[in-house]
């Protein structure tokens, strides 16, 4: 009787735990980016027992087998911003934290922050590799994308034209 109670718990504990992946894909389903998990279980592995008529086995319910995320392509939404971007096929864009961990992310929702860092809503760094202006060859490792050496410095106006069309 115990081992069937135990047997009862361990698919309740099963479920609970796919109940949560369910939820967690329903409440994200609107989130740019997001990869759904599946969960499977398995059959826990069975204990012998030694009896009158020899040994035979005893389930003890199920357990987790895998959580796998879905890395299939999405669809490609447009946008109203310029700096949004999706990746086709496989790939990551690559995040700096402020603190200096690295995360991996399909969510393309970037901008550029008043010192010129391509950054996602978090303030996270978007990384690439600078180019070779000239042969295109990389140079050293990831770094920040930042656009402050592509903006000109204002500069007062000095000669002002002034065309006007009277009517007749």
């Amino acid at each position: 009787m115990i081992d069937g109670i135990s047997a009862a718990i361990s698919a309740l504990k099963v479920f609970e735990k796919k109940l949560g992946t369910a939820a967690n894909n329903i409440a994200n389903i609107s989130t740019q980016g997001f990869k759904s998990s599946r969960l499977t279980s398995q059959e826990a592995s069975p204990q012998n027992v030694s009896t009158s008529s020899g040994v035979s086995q005893v389930g003890r319910g199920t357990t987790i087998g895998e959580i796998t995320q879905d890395f299939s392509q999405g669809s490609f939404e447009p946008t109203s911003s310029p700096t949004d971007m999706a990746i086709g096929g496989n790939g990551f864009f690559v995040l700096r934290a402020p603190e200096g961990r690295d995360y991996y992310t399909r969510d393309g929702q970037f901008q550029f922050d008043k010192n010129g860092r391509f950054v996602t809503t978090l303030g996270y760094g978007v990384q690439g590799w600078a180019l070779d202006p000239i042969t295109g060859e990389i140079q050293g490792a990831i770094q920040d994308i930042t656009l402050s050496s592509f903006t000109s410095p204002p500069q007062q106006t000095t000669i002002l034209k002034n065309i006007i069309n009277l009517n007749s």
